[in-house]
């Protein structure tokens, strides 16, 4: 219990930058990720390829079994942001899957993924980019695709750490900031993080690190899900960027990516981490970073998420099927509210 306390601790008192990883194949320039030929624009998706009626606030129904779509390279980020997700399938589904572009697998049956490619590819660009220019190099580690172990990285010990359990893991230019307090956790002997802009796990067995996801903005990880935002773009430098919140779930040695919160205008911004338990999730969601918020819980199994009609929750948790959190009236005083979910 102590060095877990300690690991906590230590993942908490650190700044903010961004993360990388790396599969065997040669340095790709990373002038082809801003050449403009391979940029899809709006002009370039016509009716025919999807049925679209508003593409700011809704959903889009497709015909998963057509052929006839372009497949844009979703490694360049603004065919991320200039392709109309999420769809629907047959099913009416929200996915991330593009007619006749991408195939839902197992462990990805909506195409999570696709939404962050661009943040993937990018960063694993910049880490090759600086192996290329000094294999020595500590600062870059990233690797493709999400999920992937990142290379050479081991948690830092000795100097100051008094004992073989104790590691600083805050390493290689990964950091979390004050604002990340919340947004870590342990389960099954692992800690799962969030450290410059993506979804973190450690291995203290196999002093091992591995890069789950995009984890924008604020994440948890308990019982073995983390339930995180993701992104398209970032907001400063897109206003019109689009957000979801996923949950990834961690079982048998392979990660579960699953879609579970989108609003109306694609736009879900967590106003505080919010909280996870096996069965249970807690989210406390706006309609953009600055725009109106609610609190709302919802199974994990299902997902149907209802409002809790309350103020500001602060710190909580959730263990089997009770919630009990810290409420902030917008009084000098708080409460304390115990649930039975």
């Amino acid at each position: 219990m102590r060095n877990i306390l300690i690991i906590l601790m230590l993942m908490t008192f650190s700044a903010c930058k961004t993360d990388k990883v790396p599969v065997d194949n040669e340095y790709v320039d990373k002038d082809f990720l801003t050449d403009a030929d391979n940029v899809l624009t709006e002009s370039d998706i016509s009716s025919s390829d999807f049925d679209t009626e508003d593409r700011d606030n809704e959903t889009t129904d497709v015909d998963m079994d057509t052929d006839s779509a372009e497949c844009p390279d979703l490694r360049i980020q603004e065919n991320v942001i200039n392709t109309p997700f999420p769809f629907k399938d047959k099913d009416g589904t929200p996915t991330f899957c593009r007619p006749g572009c991408d195939t839902p697998t197992e462990t990805d049956p909506q195409c999570v993924r696709n939404i962050w490619e661009w943040d993937s590819w990018e960063r694993y660009q910049e880490y090759l980019a600086a192996e290329k220019k000094d294999p020595g190099q500590e600062w870059e580690r990233e690797c493709y695709p999400w999920p992937c172990k990142l290379p050479d990285m081991k948690a830092s010990t000795g100097g100051s750490l008094k004992t073989p359990c104790d590691r600083y893991l805050s390493v290689n230019g990964y950091n979390a900031s004050m604002g990340a307090v919340w947004t870590h956790g342990l389960s099954d002997g692992v800690a799962g993080m969030l450290m410059s802009g993506g979804a973190i796990e450690y291995d203290p067995v196999k002093d091992e690190f591995t890069k789950v996801g995009q984890a924008y903005g604020l994440q948890i990880f308990n019982k073995n899900r983390y339930i995180a935002g993701v992104f398209d773009s970032v907001p400063g430098n897109n206003p019109a960027y689009k957000s979801y919140v996923v949950s990834i779930v961690r079982k048998d040695g392979k990660y579960y990516y699953e879609l579970i919160y989108d609003n109306e205008k694609h736009n879900a911004f967590f106003s505080r981490p919010p909280f996870v338990g096996r069965d249970w999730a807690l989210i406390q969601v706006c309609e953009g970073s600055d725009g109106p918020c609610d609190v709302k819980y919802a199974k994990s199994d299902k997902w149907e998420w209802h409002s809790l009609n309350v103020g500001k929750v602060q710190e909580g948790n959730i263990v089997d099927d009770r919630l009990s959190f810290i409420l902030h009236d917008g009084t000098a005083d708080r409460q304390i509210y115990y649930c039975d979910m």
